[in-house]
């Protein structure tokens, strides 16, 4: 049986598009953004602003492994999960 999710409270998304300019923070792109839990919900991870970034739909993609690095796109899963932990690590741990 699958887990209930919640959605995330309008006054944590917006906390968090706010922090990240409404802008993936892997490639900059500002179309279309969607939230990203870095811890995900399935295993124990809240919808709190230091375990959401936005991610534009391919980067997201990547961060989940669901896109296979190709020659058109510059990163991979390893890659992106890394790049997140030090945005955060950056931006709110050094706050």
């Amino acid at each position: 049986m699958p887990i209930a999710l919640s959605r995330i409270p309008t006054a944590i998304r917006r906390e968090v598009y706010d922090r990240d300019d409404r802008r993936c923070i892997l490639c900059g792109d500002d179309r279309s953004i969607h939230l990203h839990h870095v811890r995900h919900r399935s295993q124990g991870g809240q919808s709190v602003p230091e375990n959401l970034v936005c991610l534009c739909p391919a980067c997201h993609a990547v961060a989940h492994g669901e896109w296979e690095k190709r020659h058109d796109f510059p990163f991979d899963k390893d890659t992106a999960l890394h790049a997140i932990l030090w945005y955060l690590y950056e931006t709110i741990i050094q706050l």
